[in-house]
């Protein structure tokens, strides 16, 4: 996925008659989610921090959802699995729940193949 500027990105977005979901990513395991599932559904994401939002960039926030989606899938790894103590395992199961999380969300912003 190539990285643009959030202007070139929205700009192609209203040529093409779609929304860009952007995603409050709270950890590299979000982060690495949204990336994935943008770049298999070839739709643009924006990640937003902190900074982007005191600017006054507008967005679609999906944040609160993410963390559901990833706290979830940690707890049914870990209730299935309750030995578990190794966190690349769980939080696969994390990263793909946000990843599929977030694929939906590009597909309701109708921008799956405008990126």
């Amino acid at each position: 996925m190539p990285l643009i500027t959030t202007f070139d990105m929205l700009l192609k977005a209203r040529e093409n008659g779609c929304a860009v979901a952007a995603f409050n990513c709270e950890n590299m395991e979000m982060i690495q989610a949204v990336v994935a599932a943008g770049e298999e559904m070839n739709a643009p994401v924006i990640i937003i921090i902190r900074d982007y939002i005191a600017r006054g960039i507008s967005k679609v926030n999906f944040a609160t959802e993410l963390r559901i989606a990833f706290t979830k899938a940690v707890r049914n790894y870990l209730a299935k699995e309750p030995d578990c103590f190794d966190p690349k395992k769980y939080g696969t199961a994390a990263r793909e729940a946000v990843k599929q999380l977030a694929m939906n969300r590009i597909t309701v912003c109708g921008c799956q193949n405008m990126a």
